[in-house]
């Protein structure tokens, strides 16, 4: 990562993209996250978000659980999240080298592991701050597809200048979760596209052609997903 990029990684705001072109993509995210919350815990259950960044998830996280602690590296992103949401503990930790007291029945980590060198590391490590039949739900691009290989491979810059050093596909994130002792709960595909990041940006920021490749995506080339999710159980 140059100078310039790291700079504005670790000052820049992240805003909810919510509102930019991938907002309904975005939308659906939040909305199956939210589903597998109310299916799948309890408003009691202690919760964390691991590398939270700015907290644009705890918002999401307020409304379904009443104790609520999360975590990220950089001390800018958590002063941030402190001053957004005040009732929230929020601490600055590492996510590669936890060093937290309590114990969770319930963890987030999205869209985290891309950016992480040892997956299975980090799994180990989480594992460790869980209870007994605690759950983790983890969100992750699936660009180990080769749709978003194949784009990559026609935009090459894309490459050079992501932050993303995993490419993750169904088949690696739950070879690593089953590894680290976890047991599979449930996993879901959630947005399609046109493999090419430039134009699948401008088409998909109009919600009837996002709902259009998600409801075809999802029947013909499933595997083929821009986002996954998978929760694990202790």
């Amino acid at each position: 990562m140059d100078t310039i990029s790291k700079e504005k990684w670790e000052k820049g705001e992240h805003k909810k993209t919510i509102t930019g072109n991938y907002r309904h993509h975005m939308a659906k995210r939040e909305c199956y996250v939210g589903d597998l919350i109310k299916r799948f815990t309890t408003p009691d259950m202690k919760v964390i978000e691991l590398g939270c960044g700015d907290g644009n998830n705890l918002e999401l996280l307020s409304k379904y659980f009443k104790v609520i602690y999360a975590c990220d590296n950089n001390p800018v992103r958590v002063e941030r999240a402190r001053n957004t949401f005040p009732h929230i503990n929020v601490t600055q930790n590492d996510v590669t080298n936890l060093h937290i007291p309590e114990r969770f029945d319930f963890v987030l980590l999205n869209h985290v592991l891309e950016h992480l060198p040892d997956t299975l590391h980090v799994l180990n490590g989480i594992s460790k701050i869980m209870n007994k039949q605690g759950l983790l739900l983890i969100g992750i691009p699936n660009e180990g597809a080769l749709f978003w290989k194949f784009a990559y491979r026609i935009q090459p810059k894309s490459l050079e200048n992501t932050e993303h050093i995993q490419f993750f596909t169904k088949n690696s994130i739950i070879e690593q979760c089953e590894k680290a002792g976890f047991t599979i709960a449930e996993f879901k595909y959630i947005g399609w596209g046109v493999p090419h990041w430039s134009v699948d940006s401008r088409i998909r920021r109009y919600k009837i052609f996002d709902d259009l490749f998600e409801f075809f995506g999802r029947r013909l080339i499933p595997s083929q997903a821009t986002s996954m999710y998978v929760l694990v159980r202790k």
